[in-house]
């Protein structure tokens, strides 16, 4: 059965086998929860946004379509401007309790929470980082009822990022960080520096354009790919665009067959263990 066109994400699975007629409601359910609960003003914490807020949201968003689409990204996932909760100052980390800090993000309610930093620039790079993680692959899934709580709908595909299908746990979540944060070094580099809505931000090197960490061990691991498979890839950025296809549209066949052959079977999803921890 044909899946029905959702705008917020690219596909449900695991609809109980008594449930697959009732998929059309489940996507209801779901675009509902995006729109009234996702969009829900967060009381004590959310700001107005102002008309350079709007502005800077729509720049980072529309960066966010262009760099999917230039690997083969077809679908340009929804995140209503209502959904993304521009937090004071330190917001984000109280609301959720020291959880998180400055953004975050829910795959399952398209919602964006983001602390309104002084600086623009920073506002902008936390915001296409979350974006990134919002309108890359998306799939959620239906976890069966038990005795204690109803049918719920959870995560399943974060782009590259795979939650098992008990919900429990997260496969790949570090090279998820990993290729988002060095798609917020190209936005920095590429867009955020030339464009007027910056003209008076300095940009020096203490700007953080998130996961630093995570993004010099995925350039490790994309040196040790390209220097023992020369003989398939004519340059590194090769090797790290499948990565950056594979978190755009969820395709994991390539990216996994290469590490596997590489590294030896079973090691995908180890990566986070060992590489990228």
């Amino acid at each position: 059965m044909e899946q029905p066109n959702n705008q917020f994400i690219d596909k449900l699975v695991g609809l109980p086998k008594d449930q697959e007629h009732l998929e059309h409601e489940w996507h209801r359910y779901i675009i509902e929860q995006i729109t009234q609960i996702g969009g829900k003003k967060i009381e004590e914490f959310e700001i107005e946004k102002t008309s350079n807020d709007i502005a800077l949201i729509h720049f980072a968003e529309k960066s966010a379509d262009n760099f999917l689409k230039e690997y083969g990204r077809d679908k340009q996932i929804t995140v209503p401007i209502k959904n993304i909760h521009v937090l004071k100052e330190h917001g984000t980390e109280e609301y959720t309790e020291g959880h998180f800090s400055r953004g975050a993000h829910s795959s399952t309610l398209k919602s964006i929470l983001i602390d309104r930093n002084p600086s623009d620039t920073a506002f902008s790079l936390t915001l296409f980082h979350e974006l990134m993680h919002l309108k890359s692959y998306t799939a959620l899934q239906v976890l069966p009822s038990t005795e204690e709580d109803a049918a719920q709908v959870r995560p399943y595909r974060n782009g590259i990022a795979v939650v098992s299908r008990d919900g429990k746990t997260t496969y790949l979540n570090n090279l998820e960080e990993a290729i988002i944060g060095y798609a917020t070094e190209q936005f920095y580099n590429n867009s955020v520096k030339i464009n007027s809505l910056f003209k008076d931000e300095k940009f020096d090197v203490s700007i953080d354009t998130s996961r630093r960490e995570e993004v010099e061990k995925l350039y490790t691991l994309v040196d040790m790919l390209f220097q023992k498979n020369q003989d398939s890839f004519s340059s590194k950025e090769e090797v790290l665009g499948l990565f950056i296809h594979a978190q755009a549209n969820g395709d994991l066949f390539k990216v996994g067959r290469l590490i596997e052959k590489t590294l030896g079977e079973g090691t995908l999803k180890k990566l986070d263990a060992t590489i990228l921890k």
